[in-house]
């Protein structure tokens, strides 16, 4: 609990109100005249420099706050009127989102006094610390004291920190949390529509169950995935591609839900006469021990994101869906390929999934990822289509690790990192982008139209 204060807000009332008026007036005039100070210095220094004194002085301040939001609870001023408290402080112009994250932030450091300590040194960043909080709230207080969970946090990038903050939470829950929680989830979905004043967009917002949500998401991913390809797909350049992929995925969940109004995405999308209406798979990783599958561990499932599985959801893709058995070897390392195939295949798909969940850097959904070459395939090292070797990434991280030459590894905590890739690690030069494909004509009549695969890979494969 937290013990420590230097100056109670509650100590006030003995030093009757007169005397308190002055003082109070007295440390105004020192902290303008000290924000002063500190202002003139900062203005003196270069941007960069000062960009990060910046950062330092908001990470001592964010300390300070959630230490004097922590000496409010412990004092026993209730949640609720604490984050009343905070949301005045902010002149009334901070979001409800932000003020719970800010109470949530000040209850894990009442919990544990030394999260403040390592936020003021800057050991934790605030989004660190909003992890650790998140997760302690979900566990009575335990994360906030898990010495070994804080610092694996503190040694990971936030992403990446959440990740293991989650598989945190997730052991401590059983079967009925989890299905209570998901019961929780389907009472409350809904679609709703607001306007995005600062864009000058309206907003059709789904909102649900986890489970529900990444069903729909996968659908309207696999069918960008398909206009994407049908746009030219890596035969053009992505500052050539007509629409971006935001705005394939738009179009995408425009065309699902509208069916065969395909007015809101365009003419272009629309199926040539004689075409094969696309069908789609979704293959769903769930990751299981022997004794889990047969029954005899009542330990609860979990998707290959980290995300526990409600029983309903079990039940359902049980009578539906196509059971692939994966079997681990003790590091966890399946199907090496070395450089017989550059693609990595459907098994191979399926372990990686199992393995990373998602972009091991962002943590991004796997039905939006790549699997990426540590060493890449076209290069002075050769790289090898090994499970070892390879990792999922999404486009955006995959992106940034080939524009900037970066190499991609994993250091000794198990912490996927990027540094500046050594000569040897740099792919060689492709060949230069085709020019756009332009629509093929539509077929005569009298011509027989040929039937197309619409079979749907995972993800795409990319090096």
């Amino acid at each position: 609990m937290y013990m420590e204060s230097n100056t109670s807000s509650h100590t006030s009332s003995a030093e009757g109100p007169e005397t308190w008026s002055t003082e109070r007036c007295r440390l105004d005039r020192a902290l303008a005249a000290a924000m002063g100070v500190v202002r003139d210095v900062l203005l003196k220094l270069a941007a960069r420099d000062r960009l990060s004194m910046i950062g330092k002085c908001r990470t001592i301040l964010d300390a300070v706050e959630s230490q004097a939001i922590a000496e409010e609870l412990e004092a026993g001023t209730p949640t609720r009127k604490v984050e009343d408290i905070v949301h005045c402080a902010g002149g009334g112009q901070t979001s409800k989102r932000t003020v719970k994250k800010k109470a949530r932030r000040g209850a894990a450091v009442r919990e544990n006094p030394e999260l403040g300590h390592k936020m003021a040194t800057g050991e934790l960043s605030d989004e660190q610390i909003d992890v650790i909080a998140a997760a302690s709230e979900k566990t009575g207080g335990d994360a906030a004291h898990d010495t070994e969970l804080i610092d694996k946090v503190a040694a990971a990038p936030p992403e990446q920190g959440k990740k293991l903050a989650d598989k945190y939470v997730r052991d401590r829950q059983s079967q009925d949390d989890i299905d209570s929680a998901y019961a929780r989830a389907r009472r409350a979905r809904r679609v709703s529509r607001y306007t995005n004043e600062e864009r000058g967009t309206d907003v059709l917002q789904i909102e649900g169950a986890a489970e529900d949500i990444d069903a729909i998401e996968a659908r309207v991913d696999d069918l960008a995935d398909e206009l994407y390809r049908n746009d030219g797909g890596r035969d053009v350049g992505s500052s050539d591609h007509r629409r971006t992929r935001d705005q394939r995925r738009f179009d995408a969940a425009a065309l699902l839900i509208q069916g065969n109004d395909r007015s809101t995405s365009g003419a272009q999308d629309r199926p040539r006469r004689g075409t094969k209406k696309p069908t789609h798979k979704t293959v769903i990783v769930i990751q299981a021990s022997i004794e889990q599958a047969r029954g005899t561990n009542a330990t609860p499932l979990v998707l290959a994101d980290g995300k526990p599985l409600p029983s309903a959801v079990a039940e359902r893709l049980a009578c539906g869906a196509d059971m692939i058995g994966q079997v681990f070897g003790a590091d966890g390392e399946i199907l090496w390929q070395g450089r017989a195939v550059r693609s990595a295949t459907f098994a191979q798909r399926l372990a990686l999934i199992a393995r990373d969940g998602g972009c091991v850097r962002c943590n991004a959904n796997h039905s939006r990822c790549v699997a990426h070459h540590l060493d890449p395939w076209t290069s002075r090292l050769k790289g090898e289509s090994n499970i070892d070797r390879m990792a999922l990434l999404c486009d955006d991280c995959h992106h940034h690790v080939h524009d900037n030459e970066l190499t991609l590894f994993r250091d000794s905590r198990g912490v996927w990192r990027v540094r500046k890739a050594r000569p040897e690690e740099i792919p060689a030069a492709g060949p230069p982008r085709k020019a756009p494909r332009t629509p093929p004509p539509p077929p005569h009549e009298n011509r027989r139209p040929v039937a197309r695969s619409h079979e749907e890979p995972l993800f795409h494969q990319r090096e």
